[in-house]
């Protein structure tokens, strides 16, 4: 029998984007499964043969690889909407409209307010750290010396807390969850992400915690965002690291050009997902809530259902939805805004 050959620094193919996504799946983040066998696997490898008791070699051998394969990869058990409140509150107060309906009270975001910058995910900006960023982004990327230094001026005497966007996630994971995770938003995309596709082509309404991401012309996703809220009219909010001169914020789904989206249900849990263009059990999420006859406030009122009235719905059009409910113990239809339509499970 031949034995299984070793995977090594600057290995690469089929085998190593296998043995990234088995160590990913079972808490050892190592980047994206790209096949390339570099430094943050073997950091990932190396880790995991620490925690086993193996030689830290770095490198997969047969007993490395045999110790991987023998973990099932994990369940997930996390709640989605833990990591929104936590995200909300490093999202500038400002930043968020008013009006806002989200999973904390407006007072309690932005109690600790973080700034962005690429390539970290939740370290204090020294002066080091600045320097090297410049020098190895910044300063490669269209950006002018006295631009970034006034931006960050003070971020280094305040021990301002940075991260990029997808880093704001990598920071939740490691010093909330104490699990190691380095990805990109395209290895979010393509390795935590199921219900995903291009936003112009899925019609079932916005969960909080759905992932929304931009997208370079050949497809790779560039930078992401999660639905944090709705607005007074039904539009979803996005929290995102959004640039070094913005930093963590709150913003309206329209104005910026998100192209795709999907449910991060590989690594987290959330309240169930109603299935694209079919109807799908809801409740009423808020306190005498009108059903219409129409989209908009300007058609009649039907009737008025309290928090907790179950509902049929269908995905919104429009920031509304077309539902069916029960009055006077006679199926009924009408639309409620997509604001008070929840999942069975949240209320």
């Amino acid at each position: 029998m031949m034995e299984k050959k070793i995977l090594a620094y600057a290995s690469k193919g089929n085998e190593v984007s296998d043995l990234q996504f088995r160590l990913s799946a079972i808490g050892y983040g190592c980047g994206d499964d790209d096949g390339f066998y570099g430094v943050p696997t073997v950091a990932a490898v190396r880790a995991f043969q620490s925690d086993k008791g193996l030689p830290p070699t770095g490198e997969a051998d047969s007993a490395t690889l045999c110790a991987i394969a023998a973990i099932p990869a994990t369940t997930p058990t996390d709640d989605v909407r833990d990591f929104i409140r936590w995200a909300l509150t490093h999202a500038k107060a400002g930043s968020i409209p008013l009006g806002a309906e989200l999973l904390i009270p407006a007072g309690d975001c932005g109690t600790d307010p973080w700034e962005c910058l690429f390539g970290t995910s939740g370290k204090v900006a020294t002066s080091s750290v600045l320097e090297e960023r410049w020098r190895n982004y910044y300063s490669l990327n269209g950006w002018r010396r006295k631009d970034y230094n006034r931006i960050t001026r003070d971020w280094a005497a305040n021990r301002q807390m940075v991260a990029d966007c997808q880093g704001l996630l990598d920071a939740y994971c490691t010093m909330v969850l104490g699990i190691r995770t380095d990805l990109s938003a395209h290895g979010n995309y393509t390795k935590w992400c199921s219900e995903k596709g291009r936003i112009a082509k899925l019609s079932r309404p916005y969960v909080i915690g759905e992932a929304v991401f931009r997208a370079s012309n050949a497809g790779i996703m560039k930078h992401v965002g999660w639905v944090c809220g709705f607005t007074s009219d039904g539009e979803p909010l996005v929290v995102e690291e959004r640039g070094l001169s913005y930093g963590c914020v709150v913003t309206r789904l329209s104005v910026r050009n998100w192209a795709h989206r999907g449910i991060m249900d590989k690594r987290f849990v959330y309240a169930s997902v109603p299935s694209e263009a079919y109807p799908y059990f809801a409740v009423c999420g808020g306190n005498s809530v009108h059903v219409r006859s129409g989209r908009g406030t300007k058609h009649n009122v039907l009737a008025t259902l309290r928090k907790g009235d179950l509902l049929l719905a269908l995905p919104p059009i429009d920031g509304w939805c077309e539902i069916t409910y029960v009055s006077a113990g006679t199926f009924r239809q009408g639309y409620m805004s997509a604001k008070y339509v929840a999942s069975k499970e949240v209320v």
